[in-house]
């Protein structure tokens, strides 16, 4: 992992049916969009190349112990998590009531690294 004293913050927006990232400056970039979410506006989207990412935050409708998650059924954060590199660190954010024993899931769903709620963490 690189050791910059500088974070970037860099968030989610959909184009094409696909997640995209960009990084934010000011939380006065933001406008409400699909389902209510907050992402760039368009004059603010700035690139960002996957290659950089760290660790990611992922949120999901609910999480299993073996750190599966269930999203919205859209696929895009599916998607998305196939093409981080091996490096990037994946944490789902969930109440725990959210967590549950097992969920179904498929060879080509991506697992968190670690789930996080407000009682406990759970690690690979």
């Amino acid at each position: 992992m690189l050791n910059k004293k500088e974070k970037n913050i860099i968030v989610p927006y959909t184009a094409k049916g696909n997640l995209r990232l960009s990084e934010l400056k000011k939380f006065s970039e933001l406008e409400q969009k699909k389902f209510g979410i907050l992402e760039p506006k368009k004059e603010f989207i700035r690139k960002f190349n996957l290659k950089e990412l760290d660790l990611v935050i992922v949120p999901g409708i609910v999480f299993d112990k073996n750190r599966h998650r269930i999203g919205y059924g859209y696929g895009y954060y599916d998607r998305f998590l196939k093409n981080l590199s091996n490096h990037v660190i994946k944490i789902g954010i969930a109440f725990e009531f959210q967590l549950v024993d097992k969920i179904p899931h498929e060879m080509h769903d991506v697992a968190m690294d670690i789930v996080i709620t407000e009682n406990f963490i759970l690690k690979k």
